[in-house]
């Protein structure tokens, strides 16, 4: 692909630079003339895509016009991203990829990514080989099975690999060259876009079962055996496939599961941290009532990701599992009833099962409540004030994803708990200031978002050449985020970094997981360019930077 000229160059997103390429650099590419002549900086680029980005008022479109713009100039799509990163991030991936997936066929755009589907089976090989990257260091995969809190949207669900490997390239440097999404397209459950004459998946009922499972290794294998050293991220798989694929693949690929365990290492600094608003440390949540409203990948995921903190701090793991309450659906996750192994050790053998949340809230009197259940609004006035009632910090944490599905805005837990809550959310809420009971109160409103786990934990992965990703590797990397919000913003209820850091703060954390890495021998220093007290300088110098381009 680097030999391309002439128009072809210019049609090749990760080669063109646009109006930036100086006239001698248009003579020598063939492509003089086929564009205006005067010579345009990305400065100049970015003012003129900013005033158009600005102007517009529909979210959809602000996210389709970056899309369109990466499709044309990849390097000038990170140039603005990264000297815009907090102010377009929601517009790379939440909270507004989940309308983009939603109605995908509606406003398609080609885009540069594998499809594998079920029909394809015996023959994965052969897509594989169509990809035009020689390199590939990060995969991102999902099946579509539930795509934030939206369900089941099929091939729909291919945005979401998209906008998760952006927030790698921005967020964390992986250079988007040497990056795949991936769609396994193995049917849908949801009838209205199997019925829409635009949606382009397959029409038929989801596959599952070892059909399923015996797929997805093809593609797997596949992918590994072209790039035996990528990173592969599991990405919106349906709960009945998350773990199950996680518990197959994780000791036999390089992977993980970004929603059990991204979302559960995120989840576990808002905790670290809103412990420390509180005054005290991590140890002190054996205190505290934990109500997690959502028993699926997510909140099983954020659920062993405490308990796994927790016996980091020398608690017995059945001891700190009984600081939780899980609720599903139906109820609580409670005696007399088989759920699946990974939420069995959290289910209660001293309460009955399915006891509604409302009335779950009022027997157990929570302090901490934390939702991943996709309900819009479950999160009521009723029982937030008595979670409120019982906590002089209550911690409140709705992370349903998109924002139309969080469980309760920022500004209602503001009035509902007199500006005492500390807050964090799934998608984006403004910090809000009210004055109650004549003193101005302001409760943060922190996004506890994946992007600052992952983008970090995988570029480490992938540039150190990690043989496994360990919950250690995790681990670390909630404790090095935590660490890095200092005690002055911390005691203003300030949780996470500024994401307009995020280059910063992914290289202290990709830092990190590799020095964890070595310890526990799934990272060789050996292959390390580096010595081991050079690594923070050399993760740093492996980052991409667009400007180098122009």
């Amino acid at each position: 692909m680097e030999g391309l000229k002439g128009d072809q160059l210019l049609q090749e997103p990760t080669l063109s630079i646009g109006e930036s390429f100086s006239i001698e650099k248009r003579k020598e590419l063939g492509i003089h003339g086929l564009m205006p002549s005067r010579v345009l900086s990305p400065e100049l680029q970015e003012k003129r895509i900013l005033a158009e980005f600005d102007a517009e008022t529909d979210p959809l479109k602000k996210f389709l016009l970056l899309s369109d713009l990466y499709d044309r100039n990849v390097h000038l799509y990170y140039f603005i991203i990264l000297r815009n990163f907090a102010k377009m991030a929601p517009f790379i991936y939440t909270p507004h990829v989940g309308t983009y997936c939603s109605r995908f066929h509606e406003f398609y755009r080609p885009k540069r990514a594998l499809y594998y589907t079920i029909e394809d089976a015996g023959k994965c090989d052969e897509i594989t080989a169509a990809w035009p990257m020689k390199k590939v260091d990060v995969v991102v995969i999902t099946d579509g099975g539930r795509i934030l809190g939206l369900g089941d949207l099929g091939s729909n669900g291919i945005g979401i690999p998209i906008g998760k490997l952006a927030l790698y390239c921005a967020g964390a440097g992986s250079d988007p060259r040497c990056t795949l999404p991936v769609q396994v397209d193995v049917g849908t459950t949801n009838m209205t876009l199997r019925q829409n004459p635009l949606y382009m998946g397959l029409d038929k009922d989801r596959v599952r079962g070892e059909k399923y499972h015996a797929f997805i290794e093809e593609v797997l294998m596949s992918i590994h055996k072209r790039w035996p050293e990528a990173l592969i991220q599991f990405e919106d798989f349906g709960i009945e496939n998350a773990f199950e694929l996680l518990v197959r693949w994780r000791d036999r690929l390089l992977c993980f599961n970004d929603d059990i365990q991204g979302t559960g290492a995120v989840a576990l600094t808002a905790v670290i941290n809103a412990c420390r608003a509180r005054g005290g440390t991590l140890k002190d949540l054996m205190k505290d009532r934990i109500v997690i409203s959502g028993a699926g990948s997510a909140g099983i995921g954020i659920a062993d990701a405490i308990v796994a903190g927790l016996v980091n701090e020398g608690i017995p793991a059945a001891e700190a599992r009984r600081i939780f309450w899980i609720t599903n659906s139906k109820g609580l996750l409670g005696k007399g009833k088989e759920y699946s192994p990974q939420q069995m050790p959290f289910v209660r053998d001293d309460m009955e099962n399915g006891m509604p949340l409302l009335e779950l809230v009022k027997t157990v009197k929570p302090t901490i409540l934390l939702g991943v259940s996709g309900v819009a609004g479950i999160f009521t006035e009723e029982i937030v004030r008595l979670v409120a009632a019982s906590a002089e910090r209550p911690i409140i944490m709705p992370m349903s994803n998109p924002t139309i599905k969080a469980e309760c805005t920022l500004e209602q837990v503001m009035d509902w708990t007199e500006g005492r809550a500390i807050f964090a959310s799934g998608s984006p809420f403004e910090d809000v200031t009210k004055e109650i009971k004549g003193e101005m109160r302001t409760v943060r409103g922190n996004q506890c978002n994946n992007m600052y786990i992952f983008p970090a934990l995988g570029l480490a992965a992938s540039k150190a050449h990690a043989t496994k990703v360990t919950d250690g590797m995790f681990y670390r990397s909630s404790l090095s985020l935590a660490q890095l919000v200092p005690e002055e913003d911390v005691k203003k209820g300030i949780l996470f970094p500024q994401l307009s850091q995020t280059r910063q703060f992914a290289q202290r954390i990709a830092t990190d997981v590799i020095e964890q890495g070595i310890k526990e021998k799934v990272i060789d220093p050996a292959r390390l360019p580096c010595k081991e007290s050079e690594i923070f300088e050399w993760i740093g110098s492996t980052m991409y930077r667009p400007e180098k381009f122009f």
